[in-house]
């Protein structure tokens, strides 16, 4: 025994003396690395929030466009303008501008920033006289008439450009001009008349005009600027890009109207991804990035920050304090080597004894000792780590159970924000047309669905509750659009009791409607229908809307397209009850879908 205590002795105070600088330099420098990534993580979630907030500035100054758009496209009086316009009657065009201009106007909001709004076809320019103007021999071959085409019909928003590049004009520099660097949102019109009940639309043979209503791209990058002043430090720079990493407008002059922005982030990141950060290497500086996607356009809102900016001053502080205290360390090290060593000895023993039986999995030895001695704490510490262990072998299966249940919370549907906010538009109209009847009832509908589901936090509900919540959801929707579809349920009242998951159903009527009926030009017609066995019931939401291709339903399926709510209640579905139920989607282009859900049979 005294032959050990000599060896340990001299062993210890050999290493205290030798190695304690540099295990203590070691250790001071992995305090200081993470320090400074602590301070950069708070940094990080902090800027975040700036950029998501700039980036929601974005998404309130252009999420009216789509609505304006579509307000135009509907209204009869543009449609009885280029119904009966004489594109060779240079008085006659003149007179259709003035209505056109009138009409565009009127529709404008007047908080907007929107610089110009133009219809432009092949033959005239309609809309403000005094603004940009597009050459006829060049705007149909340019980018903005290119991207309304492609789309036929939907809004597409154009990254900022240059205008002389854009049109080919030769004698003027973008410096020269007013509006040499607009960013817009571009949609080809099809007007329609539904005034008498039928949907009248432009003949074949009239050719549709564009709509380009622009934005000047520094009035854009002011407004995020003066919002984010005093979010984000002095140093930082902001560039607004698009999905690819086109610049729309930025703060930085490394970075142009127009110009690409490149880096290893922006091609990993995820198209729907909504907001995140990293760390840029530039130039040999270290770079912080945040950002945020909108909504509306698509966009990124990016901003950059110097790492040394948030964590030079206090790191520098941290070093100093580091060298004071690795010192006195240093010092107080060789004094205790001695003595602590006299101490280890004679308890190291029965700890290490304790330790090799809970490692051949003996959890239940502890070690005895007098709670007056000085390793009383440290014994006790032991002890309970056996207890931890050998309840975390309980546990580990009921961690399993809470992660599953995660997963289901986490995919439960939830009601549209944006699906509120055009009820209660729709309401505000039907109110000022004096239909109180109406009104009322769609008020009752999108209460009683709310309190449906705030209030209802189970995983599971009777198929008769859903179905109730579905018929207001339906109902609401139809005078969204102005009942240009019909919905019949066919559901035998036997399964009215029948256990579901909670609002399994919406996606698959919200996609019918929002993409299904998009384009369609007769009544849609949707049909809800159950079949059942003995075991299973499938549920068929069959549409005669636009149908989609294959390529279409493997991107729903897979979480790579935009519409992610069937995917979602697939992954819920094979949760709650198994991989062999979820969802099937068949479809033709023009067509119709028909997609189907089958789930176990579970009466209440």
């Amino acid at each position: 025994m005294r032959k050990i205590y000599l060896k340990l002795h001299t062993q210890l105070l050999i290493v205290f003396i030798a190695l304690t600088i540099f295990p203590l330099t070691i250790f001071f420098i992995i305090i200081y690395k993470n320090v400074t990534a602590k301070i950069t993580n708070q940094a990080q979630s902090y800027f975040v929030q700036s950029v998501q907030k700039s980036s929601k500035l974005i998404d309130k100054e252009l999420d009216y466009i789509e609505e304006f758009s579509q307000k135009l496209n509907i209204d009869e009086r543009l449609y009885k303008v280029f119904d009966d316009l004489d594109t060779e009657d240079e008085l006659d065009l003149m007179r259709a501008n003035t209505t056109v201009t009138s009409i565009i106007n009127g529709y404008k909001p007047w908080y907007s920033n929107i610089y110009s709004a133009h219809m432009v076809t092949s033959y005239y320019r309609f809309g403000q006289e005094n603004q940009n103007y597009y050459p006829k021999g060049s705007f149909a071959s340019s980018l903005l008439s290119i991207r309304a085409k492609e789309a036929n019909g939907v809004l597409r928003w154009i990254p900022t450009f240059s205008y002389t590049e854009m049109f080919g004009i030769d004698n003027l520099t973008d410096a020269q001009l007013e509006y040499g660097h607009l960013y817009a949102a571009v949609c080809q019109m099809n007007f329609c008349d539904v005034t008498s009940g039928k949907v009248l639309r432009l003949a074949p043979d009239v050719e549709k005009p564009i709509l380009v209503i622009s934005f000047k791209e520094q009035d854009l990058l002011t407004q995020i600027e003066e919002y984010s002043r005093e979010d984000i430090a002095n140093e930082a720079e902001y560039i607004v890009m698009d999905n690819i990493g086109t610049v729309v407008c930025s703060s930085s002059e490394l970075y142009g109207v127009n110009h690409p922005y490149e880096a290893e982030w922006l091609d990993a990141l995820e198209t729907n991804k909504g907001y995140g950060y990293t760390i840029e290497r530039i130039e040999d500086k270290d770079y912080l990035i945040t950002y945020s996607r909108s909504t509306v356009t698509d966009w990124l809102v990016v901003a950059r920050v110097p790492v040394k900016t948030l964590t030079g001053e206090i790191s520098d502080k941290i070093l100093k304090l580091m060298m004071v205290v690795m010192l006195i360390l240093l010092l107080l090290s060789i004094a205790s080597s001695y003595i602590i060593s006299k101490h280890l000895n004679n308890k190291i023993y029965a700890t290490i004894n304790m330790i090799d039986k809970v490692g051949t999995g003996e959890f239940d030895s502890l070690i005895e000792y007098d709670p007056k001695e000085e390793f009383a704490f440290f014994y006790s510490k032991l002890n309970e780590m056996s207890e931890n262990l050998k309840n975390l072998v309980h546990e580990n299966y009921e961690v399993k159970l809470q992660q599953r249940e995660f997963e289901i919370l986490i995919l439960n549907i939830q009601l549209n924000p944006h699906f509120v906010y055009n009820a209660l538009n729709i309401i505000n109209w039907i109110c000022l047309s004096k239909d109180t009847e109406k009104a009322s009832r769609m008020i009752v509908d999108l209460s009683r669905m709310l309190q449906y589901t705030s209030q209802n936090t189970r995983q599971k509900v009777m198929l008769q509750d859903d179905i109730d919540w579905l018929r207001r959801y339906i109902y609401i929707m139809q005078m969204r659009y102005d009942n240009r579809f019909l919905v019949e349920f066919r559901i035998p009242e036997e399964l009215m009791r029948n256990q579901v998951p909670k609002l399994f159903l919406q996606p698959m009527v919200e996609n019918t409607i929002v993409h299904g009926f998009r384009n369609l030009e007769e009544m849609g017609h949707l049909e809800i229908t159950a079949e059942y066995n003995e075991h299973d019931i499938t549920f068929i939401v069959e549409d005669n809307g636009c149908g989609m291709t294959q390529q279409r339903i493997r991107e729903i399926m897979e979480f790579t397209g935009t519409s992610i709510g069937l995917a979602n209640t697939d992954r819920r579905v094979k949760i709650l009850y198994g991989s062999m139920y979820g969802i099937g989607i068949h479809s033709q282009l023009g067509e119709g879908t028909m997609i189907t859900i089958t789930i176990p049979k579970q009466i209440l």
